[in-house]
């Protein structure tokens, strides 16, 4: 491995890695993949498509590389990391959800182990991706994808890690109310790029002014008899955002329980 271009294998070729890959190719400092061989089809896809190798085994993938991301399925870690010759001198970039460092070093012979919790819009520069601990080998890898946010300690990362599911959750959200409003007579490409552009611009206000709670913004926007206020009193009377605080518990709870 160069200083420049390191050597990166990726064991666990499937759908988030088909967006993150074309996301660190985004940067100057293009890294040098190299794919596990299973889940053919996306391996293939993504060699094709950027000019990847595909190692002949996962085996032959940890024995060339010196950073190895691990994107398999949680319940799959010891079955796909046990098998395999790790080295100390090793940097693990992890992305299995809820599965602890300490549970990922039983399996891995003393590789240094990073956690990151990036997602599919990593594709477009725009995945936050919460990160544990800090590693400038991770961050190179990683900031092409979207901005970094480092965590303090593993009980922060795994908080962190719920905003993961947030994310699908947003995306269904925006295609409820993409649904109502074709309902209600708009084209329906003219309503899914409303939702989702609003959804956008709501996110863009309170990441760019820090400088205000975000309960005053909203309130900026709850003028007496303004449809924001009608629209949120209905949403509160219904008691709507309780059910997602408990949905955030639920995801946290399993993140905290998992086992391997």
């Amino acid at each position: 491995m160069t200083d420049t271009v390191p050597k990166v294998g990726i064991l666990g070729v499937g759908h988030l890695i088909s967006y993150l890959v074309p996301g660190m190719l985004r940067g100057s400092e293009k890294p040098d993949f190299l794919l596990s061989p299973r889940n053919h089809q996306i391996a293939q896809t993504l060699a094709q498509n950027h000019e990847l190798k595909i190692a002949a085994s996962n085996a032959e993938l940890v024995e060339a590389c010196d950073v190895v991301i691990v994107a398999v399925r949680p319940m799959q870690v010891k079955e796909a990391l046990d098998v395999l010759a790790w080295r100390p001198d090793q940097t693990i970039l992890s992305l299995c959800a809820g599965v602890s460092i300490a549970e990922m070093s039983a399996h891995t012979h003393g590789a240094t182990i990073i956690r990151a919790l990036p997602v599919t819009a990593a594709r477009f520069g725009e995945s936050p991706t919460a990160l544990y601990p800090d590693c400038n080998i991770a961050r190179s890898l990683l900031a092409p994808c979207g901005p970094i946010v480092v965590l303090e300690n593993e009980d922060q990362f795994d908080a962190a890690s719920m905003f993961g599911a947030y994310y699908g959750w947003i995306q269904h959200l925006i295609g409820e109310m993409t649904e109502w409003a074709t309902a209600s007579g708009l084209h329906p490409g003219a309503a899914r790029l409303l939702a989702s552009q609003m959804t956008r611009a709501a996110a863009t206000m309170v990441r760019d002014t820090p400088e205000k709670q975000i309960d005053a913004l909203v309130e900026e926007l709850c003028l007496p008899g303004s449809i924001t206020g009608l629209g949120l009193d209905c949403l509160h009377r219904a008691e709507a955002f309780k059910f997602w605080h408990q949905a955030g518990n639920s995801v946290l709870q399993q993140l905290k329980s998992s086992n391997i």
